[in-house]
């Protein structure tokens, strides 16, 4: 699976049931009719502005409908004659103004309709902190410490982490650092946590952005998926509102990234709001000790990190955005 995605740097609801129908009761012993109703939510102002014009639209054609075919007719038969709008449209004022407001009915309805730009306002990358650090040393440290790999497989890892290209300045997960050298769900997690919310407050605090105005949480984290979800425990912990909508996306690999990216964009483009997306690693859970070579190659190659990006569709952010998404393209491979 493989997803595209193009940035173009920027230089410069309560549901109502419906209303039941109109029932016969009794009072005092009298029939009578009783009618339910239902609150009617606020018009949007493009919403209201439609109605307006539908409205004006109706009520300058109404004296109008009584027209017969017979002076339609003749009407279209002045059109071909004429040989000048102007004039044409000064004898039929009335034309001219229904043209004008359906044109400013096509107007409205375009503007209401079109894709929203999607923006990205500012984006944060989690480091942390130095004890953390595993260089060279440090991961030939811990492969003999461990006892859990042969030396043909230590010599191999040796090999493989030397042409990885991977320098003295990645970091490791906790449990490395640890005597027993026992990966466990706490250890996971708590490299997660860690990650997301380190990234996810300095997004915030850069983009001076309150975490309930967010409308959309998407996390991507290909290797764990626990229960309750990464979404739930950033949810929990900055109190996002209720309304905000989750999605966790997993076993997507290094395409989940590419794939959140699309799907934040494909929800504001349709409304303005603000998307939080994060994507993670947590490779606690998921290190080997054996001495398969395929599956020792992992171990020397991927490490922690996480990293968060803010999008929005508001056009009042498009001065504060650093870049503007162009396009987005996936594609599957996996028949």
């Amino acid at each position: 699976a493989g997803s595209y995605i193009y940035f173009q740097v920027r230089i410069s609801d309560l549901e109502h049931k419906s209303p039941s129908p109109t029932a016969a009761r009794e009072v005092d012993g009298q029939p009578c009719l009783a009618l339910s109703c239902k609150m009617v939510k606020p018009l949007a102002p493009v919403q209201l502005i439609l109605a307006i014009v539908f409205s004006l639209l109706t009520l300058t054609l109404a004296p109008r409908l009584h027209f017969s075919p017979c002076t339609l007719l003749n009407l279209l038969q002045q059109l071909e004659r004429e040989t000048q709008l102007l004039p044409l449209l000064s004898d039929h004022r009335l034309l001219l103004l229904s043209l004008s407001w359906c044109a400013l009915v096509l107007l409205l309805a375009y503007h209401s309709t079109r894709p929203l730009p999607v923006l990205l306002l500012d984006y944060s990358c989690y480091k942390p902190d130095p004890d953390r650090r595993c260089s060279f040393d440090v991961s030939e440290y811990f492969v003999r410490r461990s006892g859990r790999f042969s030396p043909v497989s230590q010599q191999f890892t040796r090999e493989i982490y030397l042409k990885s290209g991977l320098g003295d300045e990645t970091y490791a997960p906790p449990f490395i650092f640890q005597t027993d050298y026992e990966a466990k769900l706490t250890s996971a997690v708590q490299e997660a946590e860690e990650g997301m919310f380190s990234a996810v407050d300095s997004l915030l605090s850069k983009a001076l952005l309150d975490p309930s105005r967010v409308d959309v949480l998407i996390v991507a984290c290909s290797m764990f998926t626990p229960c309750p979800s990464l979404t739930s425990m950033l949810v929990r912990h900055y109190g996002f509102k209720p309304s905000v909508k989750t999605f966790s996306f997993s076993g997507m690999g290094c395409s989940a990234g590419g794939a959140a990216v699309d799907a934040a964009a494909r929800i504001l483009r349709r409304r303005p709001g603000y998307a939080l997306i994060v994507t993670t690693e947590s490779t606690s859970l998921n290190w080997y000790f054996g001495d398969d070579r395929s599956m020792i190659v992992t171990n020397c190659l991927f490490r922690v990190g996480t990293a968060a990006i803010l999008l929005t569709s508001h056009p009042a952010s498009s001065s504060q955005a650093k870049m503007a998404l162009v396009r987005t393209l996936r594609t599957h491979h996996g028949a």
